[in-house]
């Protein structure tokens, strides 16, 4: 198999008023091309932190974390932002879109910053848009859309950037359960049609009927 994400006896603790808590502890994870995978848990559970570290937002205070074969100990902010940008896609619960920009706008301006040509974005953009579904929001600004759709662009974005490695932060929060089947369907489409791996943070049950593995995360602690 093409193991995309490895995670090793991660510890990441941080220091509060009441003592030291261990947000993640001890954590191993392998995750695979194709897979998609539900980290299900309450909230505080450690899966927002787990996915954060994963993604180079947060560094672990010991352990090893391997993202398409590149170890993400020891580099900079600058370098896991050049690794987030070229490899790891992410789908937050508020879509995380930028409100000024058309959905199109959303999806290129990443791959602008890879000093793709505009015109290749373009199409790249209008290419997942059209995979989606959603190929009539092109032109639309973020609050014209739903909730559903919002998050469906987020996908687009994913899917135009050919990333190899997507997160999703408990993507369903705002969402009924019609979309949210939609959003999960989507989302193992991605994996199993697009070779890319899939983690997703939820506590919603309907993500164990579309995920090729569940992985319990509890106090920190990863249970399978």
């Amino acid at each position: 198999m093409d193991e995309r994400v490895e995670v090793r006896s991660v510890v990441r603790q941080y220091a509060t008023k009441s003592g030291t808590v261990r947000a993640v502890d001890g954590a191993d994870l392998r995750a695979d091309a194709g897979e998609m995978i539900a980290l299900l848990g309450a909230s505080g559970s450690g899966k927002t932190t787990l996915l954060n570290i994963i993604a180079g937002l947060d560094v672990p205070d010991s352990g090893s974390v391997m993202v398409h074969g590149i170890a993400l100990n020891g580099l900079s902010e600058k370098e896991r932002a050049r690794i987030r940008l070229e490899h790891i896609a992410i789908v937050f619960q508020d879509d995380n879109l930028i409100v000024e920009f058309t959905a199109r706008e959303n999806i290129t301006i990443p791959l602008l910053a890879r000093e793709m040509s505009l015109r290749e974005a373009a199409r790249r953009a209008d290419g997942a848009l059209d995979e989606l579904g959603i190929g009539e929001l092109g032109d639309r600004l973020p609050a014209d859309m739903s909730g559903g759709q919002r998050q469906r662009v987020g996908i687009a974005r994913a899917l135009a950037g050919e990333q190899s490695v997507l997160l999703a932060d408990e993507p369903t929060g705002a969402l009924d359960s019609g979309a949210s089947r939609a959003l999960f369907e989507r989302l193992a489409g991605l994996a199993h049609d697009h070779d890319v791996c899939v983690l997703v943070a939820t506590h919603d049950p309907l993500c164990s009927e579309y995920a090729d593995r569940i992985v319990n995360v509890r106090d920190g602690r990863i249970l399978e």
